[in-house]
């Protein structure tokens, strides 16, 4: 019982930095689509 939350609260963590990952790679590729016409 005990070792079995463990591993899940670690995969939930690792899914949630992969999702954070990506949510900060979409973010700056939006950002720099936003930006780059204005610096032309």
């Amino acid at each position: 019982m005990i070792a079995h939350p463990m591993p899940t609260l670690k995969l939930l963590n690792y899914q949630l930095n992969k999702f954070k990952v990506s949510a900060t790679t979409l973010a700056d590729m939006s950002a720099e689509s936003v930006i780059f016409p204005k610096e032309w």
